[in-house]
């Protein structure tokens, strides 16, 4: 819970206060381990409590009851939404680029995965499916396609004559891929998916594209969905978060910065936050959610600062640093920029929590404009750095350079022009010689030259061009998510909040 009597500063470190979250006694929840959605969802009290509590009642007299916190998911109210996805050229070219992914997910890419199995099949064996025998294959390439496909019907920029699949025959897609990949979790089936290092992330993803379309479930597909994105946000909301380096400067994980995973950890938690706002472990959530995102970019001098964010110093928040000096990040032993990338994460946080009317904790946004500041500016020297040094990102050039060299192939564009559209448009690339905006133009366009070379809706020829398992998914999920932030800045509910989270 926040404190909605909190002073706000200017944006970008914030705008004006929401609402706080509403305070509920409702129901004992004693069927959370099994699904049973009518008592969930009608809040009847199980008749085999029936006579001891009455016999309770004639020998104590009568007493007060205290109920367990409601924790059932509120769907996204679309009437608080009045302003459409805007039609600038850079809006437009991401629209176009999700007509060619959204055109692949349901043809190709659905024929090849999942043609052999019976349609009639009310859920999908996402373990039985041709390619690498790899879970984060098997689950986060689904829930990518389905939060692409979600994304453009919801806002309007689905082109079925394109496609040539129906809106309702991909609205019934991406449903029948979100409750196959809940129905597989380990909370609803023996075995399954979930508890692994990456897989509250895949939860989000598949969990957002669920909260979207949340009326096309039954309430037996809704529950699975729910106990999915509890059961992930619940085992990270006590855990210790890592960092790269510890507050005395020993590094602690060589060549792996914890800026990625500490950014995409708190995507469940917050997703949990937007979708059960009642739920019982909603402070602890959000408690979490809000040290993630603020260690995921901490810089080694935060650790010292006495700067606040979200109420409390940095040095209270964090317990090492993720970047270098110069906000650069590491890992695969590398100096890498395609991980710098990876804010975007800690920015897909704000619509995710707009969407269910909640504030963006300022956290959020914490240092991003700098590790986008040094993709633009930073200058390597070369030697010690590959030939010819100069910066990650090259005016009039696509082409990145990697002062250490690179190892996810040379063709990942879209994920550099969606991180120049996310931070344009939350404003994160002030006093930069080139804003983020020029950046997106860069990139982007260079990402639909390559998209243009096939009839499908591709965009990669081979693993050399990106070496990812699920590199057209994850077009699917990075265009989605530059959507999303275009589209969340011109809502009223986009706010952000200084206020602190509840103890």
């Amino acid at each position: 819970m926040v404190n909605k009597h909190a002073v706000n500063r200017t944006f970008p470190r914030s705008l004006f206060y929401g609402q706080s979250r509403r305070l509920d006694f409702l129901y004992s929840d004693v069927y959370h381990d099994s699904v049973v959605p009518e008592i969930y969802s009608s809040k009847i009290l199980p008749m085999r409590w029936l006579s001891p509590l009455i016999l309770s009642l004639l020998t104590v007299g009568f007493f007060p009851i205290t109920y367990a916190a409601d924790n059932a998911v509120n769907p996204i109210d679309w009437s608080r939404f009045t302003v459409r996805y805007p039609n600038d050229e850079h809006a437009e070219r991401q629209r176009v680029i999700s007509k060619k992914t959204t055109k692949y997910a349901l043809n190709a890419w659905y024929a090849e995965r999942y043609g052999s199995q019976p349609t009639e099949e009310h859920y999908l064996d996402v373990f039985n499916v041709p390619g690498p025998n790899n879970p984060e294959f098997k689950v986060r390439g689904p829930g990518m396609q389905a939060q692409g496909i979600a994304t453009v019907i919801k806002l309007g920029l689905y082109d079925a004559e394109y496609t040539g699949v129906s809106e309702q025959s991909a609205l019934d897609v991406c449903a029948k891929l979100v409750r196959s990949v809940a129905f597989r979790h380990r909370v609803n089936f023996e075995g399954g998916w979930g508890g692994g290092w990456q897989d509250d992330f895949w939860a989000a993803i598949a969990g957002q594209a669920a909260w979207l379309t949340w009326e096309l479930y039954n309430e037996k597909d809704k529950e699975l969905i729910r106990k999915m994105i509890e059961w992930e946000a619940d085992r990270r909301m006590n855990y210790t978060v890592p960092y790269y380096r510890k507050r005395d400067g020993t590094i602690v994980t060589p060549g792996d910065t914890k800026s990625e995973e500490n950014a995409w950890n708190s995507n469940v938690l917050f997703l949990g936050c937007a979708m059960m706002p009642q739920h019982e472990n909603y402070d602890k959530w959000y408690k979490k959610a809000i040290e993630l995102v603020v260690s995921a970019h901490a810089h080694p001098k935060d650790v010292d600062s006495n700067t606040p964010v979200n109420g409390r110093p940095l040095k209270e928040w964090l317990n090492g640093s993720n970047t270098e000096d110069n906000f650069a990040v590491i890992n695969h032993g590398i100096i890498h920029p395609d991980y710098s990338t990876s804010a975007t994460l800690n920015l897909w946080n704000a619509s995710i929590l707009t969407l269910g009317g909640k504030p963006t904790p300022e956290g959020v946004f914490f240092n991003i404009d700098k590790i986008y500041g040094a993709l633009v500016e930073w200058n390597y020297t070369s030697p010690p750095y590959a030939a010819p040094g100069g910066t990650i990102y090259r005016p009039g050039n696509p082409e990145f350079y990697f002062p250490q060299g690179n190892s996810w192939g040379s063709h990942r564009y879209l994920t550099h022009g969606t991180f120049g559209a996310v931070i344009h448009a939350y404003k994160l690339d002030t006093g930069l010689s080139r804003n983020g905006a020029y950046w997106e133009d860069l990139y982007s366009r260079r990402a639909q030259e390559l998209q243009n070379r096939f009839d499908d809706g591709r965009t990669f020829a081979n693993a050399q061009e990106c070496s990812y398992m699920l590199r057209e998914e994850q077009m699917s999920h990075e265009n989605a998510l530059a959507i999303w932030a275009k589209w969340t800045v011109l809502q009223r509910d986009f706010k952000i909040s200084q206020d602190a989270p509840q103890p």
